[in-house]
């Protein structure tokens, strides 16, 4: 699932994710591996299915870079992204609705939500550099909240 999640082929991920719910796992979501059961495969499957929703591991935060056409909704809470940043966030449509973001080392916040936001703090703009890649970045301030909101 993560592989096809970095190649961000979100589609071929969720074949695989339900693969694993009709064959490879028990009613708890608990890893089929053998006897007794295993922790690694049912956290693989959480790690799997984070980088279909998020991933930050090439210094930018990606939202949605693997979404499968069949989770055109949903939200998550509390998903942690490198560089301290805590995410919540909700999509329709393919589309994402609101990012909130909880920074908890004070570091420099580089993302890419696949649209025009701008970053506000405490309900006001503030400023932030655009990148040609479609990323933005803004400076953060540790244990302070932010929301990306659609230009």
């Amino acid at each position: 699932m993560a592989l096809w999640a970095r190649l961000y082929d979100g589609n071929r991920a969720n074949k695989i994710f339900k693969g694993y719910i009709q064959e490879q796992c028990y009613p708890q979501l608990f890893a089929k591996c053998g006897e007794p059961l295993q922790i690694d495969g049912t956290m693989s499957v959480a790690a799997g299915i984070t980088e279909m929703l998020m991933q930050s591991h090439e210094g930018t935060i990606l939202l949605l870079p693997a979404l499968p056409d069949e989770w055109s909704e949903g939200q998550f809470e509390g998903v942690c992204a490198r560089g301290g940043f805590e995410l919540d966030m909700k999509w329709q449509n393919n589309s994402i609705t609101e990012v909130e973001i909880l920074s908890t080392a004070g570091k420099n916040c580089r993302i890419d939500a696949g649209s025009n936001f701008m970053v506000t703090k405490d309900g006001k703009r503030i400023a932030s550099k655009s990148y040609q890649d479609g990323s933005i970045e803004f400076k953060t301030i540790k244990g302070e909240f932010y929301k990306l909101i659609r230009e």
